[in-house]
């Protein structure tokens, strides 16, 4: 399984010159993960901890990118995934985001549920997905 993430660049995400601006990168992973997940495990909330982004090519006003996303690392209480962002195939950035799960009414971390450990088992990268 993997997960494909696909839309296009709107223009409030763009500096003066119509080229994303570099936080939007980890925006986007983010809501990425959180369309993925969110439906699968609506009585989980999760935060991020970590983050690394390596920007390789820019995006621009009006760009449809697809977001593949990939698990690198899984722990007890927490996993980190890789969000490449890609145009054409040509890949724009990749984010790492180490999460946790937190438990939502404490608001406190949690150890990964099982539900969750069996789902990360399964991320690979995308099929139609070519490392360049």
């Amino acid at each position: 399984m993997s997960e494909l993430y696909t839309r296009s660049l709107f223009h409030y995400e763009t500096d003066a010159d119509g080229v994303c601006h570099f936080s939007n990168y980890l925006r986007i992973a983010e809501e990425a993960f959180y369309h993925a997940f969110r439906q699968k495990f609506p009585d989980l909330d999760f935060a991020v901890i970590e983050s690394q982004a390596q920007y390789l090519h820019p995006l621009r006003f009006g760009s449809i990118f697809q977001v593949v996303i990939e698990k690198k690392e899984q722990r007890r209480s927490n996993f980190e995934l890789l969000f490449t962002i890609q145009e054409n195939e040509i890949p724009s950035a990749r984010i790492k985001l180490r999460f946790v799960s937190i438990e939502p009414k404490q608001w406190e971390v949690i150890a990964l549920p099982e539900k969750l450990k069996q789902e990360l088992q399964n991320y690979e990268p995308h099929p139609n997905f070519t490392y360049s």
